[in-house]
């Protein structure tokens, strides 16, 4: 092979990794700029929203960051990660959501019942679609000759229970991951809430060596010179930190 061509192979070649390091560049700058845009959205807070029919729904933008970043930002889901991951169970998208059940007035009627010749029980069963109340308020009469008194007792509930139905998931929205939750049961309020989508190493699960049939442009011993060669090789990827 001429000089003249040997040269414009490995001009070739440097040029074409200075492209490629340009593009790698220029999308590792944009997905960093798009993560300090999320986490920056992600500060404003939760939002509480009314959808057509009256049904609440809270939203946040989520938080991108490495698994080690999320400790210093939040203990309590780093410590809850550690338990919900296995060696192939990767978590992607972590939330924490703070609700209350605000109970409307309940009136329910009372059963009186009998127990025995002083005591008595007011009985109360109450069921609808969100909640099941059930219980005994106790009292006994006290009597003498010419009088007689009303002695309060305890109150007994031996069934209270609430339906609390949550609607998880992720969206996007003017390009911003936000996560959100709802509820069709109306006694639900919404105080906070916080997500993560977790950033993984690219080569995270996969093995460092690959096995596998290469082509490409490189030099040739036997021949003492460059060209393109078509073979089999064992590749080893090595894993750099971001």
């Amino acid at each position: 092979m001429k000089l003249s061509n040997k040269i414009i192979i490995i001009l070739t070649l440097v040029l074409l990794f200075f492209i490629g390091y340009s593009v790698h560049l220029s999308n590792k700058n944009k997905n960093l700029e798009l993560k300090n845009k999320q986490n920056i959205e992600a500060l404003v807070g939760m939002e509480t929203l009314q959808l057509k029919n009256g049904q609440l729904i809270a939203e946040r933008a989520a938080f991108v960051m490495k698994k080690d970043e999320l400790e210093k930002q939040s203990a309590f889901l780093a410590e809850q990660l550690k338990l919900l991951e296995k060696k192939k169970n990767k978590v992607k998208v972590i939330v924490k959501t703070e609700i209350e059940y605000v109970s409307p007035v309940i009136d329910i009627n009372n059963n009186l019942v009998k127990i025995n010749d002083t005591t008595y029980h007011l009985t109360f069963n109450e069921k609808t679609d969100t909640a099941h109340l059930s219980g005994y308020s106790e009292f006994s009469i006290k009597t003498d000759t010419n009088s007689y008194s009303i002695m309060p007792g305890r109150t007994i509930i031996d069934t209270n229970t609430f339906r609390l139905d949550l609607i998880y998931g992720i969206k996007e929205k003017n390009g911003i991951q936000r996560v959100f939750a709802t509820s069709t049961n109306p006694n639900i309020r919404f105080n906070d809430m916080e997500g993560y989508i977790l950033e993984r190493p690219k080569n995270e699960g996969k093995d460092r060596f690959n096995f596998g049939i290469q082509t490409g442009i490189g030099y040739l011993p036997i021949q003492r010179t460059f060209g393109p060669y078509i073979g089999v090789g064992v590749q080893y990827n090595i894993r750099l930190k971001n």
